[in-house]
């Protein structure tokens, strides 16, 4: 079983850097396979052009998401995490949201056990709501819970 990391990531400069230290991250330390999920150009400028080339040297999984007319590219990058059960991965794998700029650091947090999800964070209300960062569940909640497939 792997547990895959979906990273929203969009082209502005705050988040298009942190992308490849976060996926080394939960890579190399964590053990996650991490997916980064791309909104905007990154080959329009200079700068996601050598993300590109870094995400290629270190072989990090990584898709373009397409604009969605009346939505901002942040917006987008925010909310295409949460689909990653249509791509194409083994259902009896786990699935979790990221962002670029949450790192991982020590791998002992992101250990635990469950037969049904992890909730690794709270929004410092007293769990009454929770972020979908860092929630962690099987492939196929994830894919009932958003009525998707593999492949959509």
């Amino acid at each position: 079983m792997t547990t895959h990391v979906a990273i929203g990531a969009s082209s502005w400069r705050d988040y298009i850097f942190s992308a490849v230290p976060a996926a080394l991250l939960w890579r190399d330390r964590i053990g996650f396979h991490p997916i980064i999920l791309r909104t905007g150009d990154w080959a329009a400028r200079p700068r996601g052009v050598t993300v590109l080339k870094s995400l290629a040297e270190h072989k990090i999984d990584h898709y373009h998401v397409g604009p969605a007319v009346g939505y901002e590219e942040s917006t987008m990058a925010q909310n295409c995490r949460q689909h990653i059960g249509c791509l194409d991965l083994p259902a009896e794998d786990w699935a979790m949201p990221s962002d670029a700029d949450l790192w991982p650091i020590r791998k002992e947090y992101y250990q635990e056990a469950s037969d049904w999800g992890i909730c690794y964070n709270a929004n410092m209300d007293h769990y009454s709501t929770l972020p979908t960062c860092h929630v962690s569940l099987p492939m196929v909640i994830w894919r009932e819970l958003y009525k998707v497939k593999a492949g959509d």
